[in-house]
């Protein structure tokens, strides 16, 4: 039986999580789910960046990408990060775990779109073809 893997499964590969978010010229781009310690880092340093001062000024010399995330609700993954800025691989292998709810979905490609300095174009584009 031939599965048929679409924007917002989620997927094991090499003892990590992934949300598949779509295969462009053969390359497949994915967004990471976070382990908690992680998804907390990145609030932390991210309110650090957003709260203005000469800390928020050395916060947002990082990369750009660390702010490329949404907080997810599907029940499984509640309260833990997609990181969507990982880029794309043309060798994973695909062992299905479920599919993110209607909501992280929308978010997802939302935020995808709107960080268009960070994230592939192509990307961006198919997305924006493929909205709901």
């Amino acid at each position: 039986m031939i599965q048929i893997i679409k924007f917002g499964d989620i997927f094991n590969h090499k003892e990590c999580e992934y949300i598949y978010l779509a295969v462009i010229d053969d390359r497949t781009y994915t967004a990471r789910i976070l382990d908690y310690d992680l998804t907390k880092d990145i609030e932390r340093v991210s309110r650090i960046a957003s709260a203005g001062g000469d800390r928020a000024a050395r916060v947002k010399n990082l990369k750009s990408q660390l702010f490329c995330y949404v907080i997810l609700s599907t029940e499984e993954f509640k309260n833990r990060a997609a990181n969507y800025a990982t880029g794309a691989s043309s060798n994973l292998t695909f062992d299905l775990r479920g599919s993110l709810n209607d909501e992280d979905r929308k978010n997802l490609k939302e935020a995808i779109i709107k960080d268009e300095a960070y994230i592939a174009p192509e990307l961006i584009e198919e997305i924006k073809k493929n909205m709901i």
